[in-house]
């Protein structure tokens, strides 16, 4: 239960669990209070690691992993400045979960777990094939959006739409309209 004193747990227990988390798929990771990685998992270490010696600081971590072509992805090329952006969030909340796209073109949804001791679990999930059905819906939506505004013969707008512009058009002029006759004109932007 939450609230209530955590029951030790027999170092049997602790080995099996350090066992199961090391060969589990998913990425796990813990960072202590000074934001060193002191521990990850085989599948971790693959997407993450590889020949960096632990303990390494995080930042050590993302650069050694951009200078080989491995780990997050850095569009911008610039792992310094990414860095900077990044660090703002990082340990700024109890709880923090969020998708990352990596250099490998695969996607993982990372969850962060801050405890009140200033260590760090990162635990991160394989969702590439979600972020591609996500592409693919969005896209479709976007040609569904398209198609219910156009004319499938001229591509030009399709009466639907013509209405929807003429009549927003027509509500900013009447509002345009009485605000000058209230005296507010010359407050008024157009746009």
């Amino acid at each position: 239960m939450i609230g209530t004193a955590m029951t030790a747990i027999p170092p049997s227990v602790l080995t099996e669990l350090a066992a199961a988390l090391d060969k589990a798929e998913m990425l796990v990771a813990l960072y202590d209070p000074g934001d060193s990685l002191v521990w990850a998992n085989r599948s971790f270490q693959a997407q993450f690691v590889r020949e960096l010696p632990l303990p390494a600081a995080f930042a050590d971590v993302v650069r050694h992993a951009f200078r080989g072509g491995f780990g997050v992805a850095i569009d911008s090329g610039d792992v310094e400045a990414f860095l900077a952006d990044i660090l703002r969030r990082r340990r700024s909340a109890s709880y923090r979960a969020f998708a990352s796209d990596m250099a490998d073109g695969s996607w993982v949804w990372v969850t962060e777990t801050l405890l009140d001791s200033g260590w760090l679990l990162s635990i991160a999930s394989e969702i590439t094939s979600l972020k591609h059905h996500e592409r693919r819906l969005t896209e479709a939506h976007d040609h569904a959006f398209r198609a219910a505004r156009t004319d499938e013969l001229t591509q030009a707008s399709n009466r639907r739409h013509i209405l929807e512009v003429a009549k927003a058009s027509l509500q900013a002029d009447a509002a345009l309209y009485e605000a000058k006759r209230a005296g507010k004109g010359r407050n008024v932007v157009a746009g």
